[in-house]
């Protein structure tokens, strides 16, 4: 009987072990796997505050004649004071910018010595002023993240 008990343990050692090796599979059929994709949720709330600024540098294909001047405080922190238009002063642009912004956070058009300031229209930029110079130029600082 020691005999019978010996043969039938190996045995089920055998089978359980047969049981095993098919049940983890080839290295092959473990490769196919399936991805999902997430996508954005066209009915989220959107939230108001500033546009992340692009973590990309400007390349020859996204010429920039801009020019910086420094940053002021913004309703959400920084903002970099560009000038995109005419012929200011970083001078000029500066002063504008300490009285402009603290304002901005209203987010109404507002005049301050003779420029015409509010939300921006462009992307990645919060706000802007803008004024018609003496020789009917436009002369524009953007305020951007």
């Amino acid at each position: 009987m020691l005999h019978h008990v010996a043969r039938l343990s190996v045995g089920l050692t055998a089978v359980a072990l047969c049981a095993f090796a098919s049940a983890c599979g080839t290295e092959e059929q473990a490769a196919d796997t399936t991805t999902t994709t997430v996508t954005e949720n066209p009915s989220a709330p959107v939230v108001a505050g500033p546009s992340p600024r692009s973590a990309a540098a400007p390349t020859d294909a996204q010429p920039t004649d801009d020019r910086e001047c420094g940053t002021t405080s913004g309703p959400d922190g920084a903002l970099r004071v560009l000038i995109t238009d005419g012929d200011v002063t970083c001078d000029e642009a500066m002063a504008l910018a300490a009285q402009y912004g603290p304002l901005i956070a209203t987010g109404r058009n507002q005049m301050i010595d003779g420029w015409d300031c509010g939300p921006a229209d462009d992307d990645g930029v919060l706000a802007e002023c803008e004024r018609d110079d003496v020789a009917g130029d436009d002369d524009e600082i953007d305020f951007a993240p």
